[in-house]
């Protein structure tokens, strides 16, 4: 699943007219590889990423931030002020090297999964009760009157 969401981002930023157009689907989905593997807790995802011998900086440097932009710019939220043109070159120029370190950071997961150094987690082979409830009200939405 980490590796579907990588590939959506990569996608994302390759048909992208302007580096910054899609950069907001990108984080998105970066964070989504993130999360599947570690937690959608920073807190766990630090104390994984160091169990598995990840160095601290790289992971404040290169993967916190994805998270936080992702909560606080445009992302996940509304951002309602525009960004001046040395902030959208920061975004940019960011979320361009992060793939990058997305992309490392996975294959080093894989290649420990593979030579057994790690355990990942599994996947639910069923749809969490408040995701389920959520479509079966959509569903009642849904029908004609």
């Amino acid at each position: 699943m980490a590796m579907y969401y990588f590939r959506q981002a990569e996608r994302l930023a390759c048909i992208e007219p302007e580096r910054l157009s899609l950069a907001a689907e990108v984080i998105l989905n970066l964070t989504k590889a993130i999360e599947i593997i570690f937690s959608t807790n920073r807190s766990q995802l630090r104390k994984k990423a160091a169990e598995w011998g990840f160095e601290s900086a790289y992971i404040e440097r290169w993967i916190i931030p994805l998270l936080l932009i992702r909560n606080t710019l445009d992302v996940a939220h509304v951002t309602s002020g525009p960004l001046t043109r040395e902030q959208r070159n920061i975004l940019s120029e960011f979320t361009s090297r992060a793939i990058t370190h997305v992309h490392n950071l996975l294959l080093r997961i894989f290649d420990m999964a593979k030579s057994d150094l790690t355990l990942l987690d599994p996947i639910s082979q069923v749809l969490d009760k408040d995701k389920e409830k959520l479509l079966a009200e959509i569903k009642s939405y849904a029908k004609d009157p």
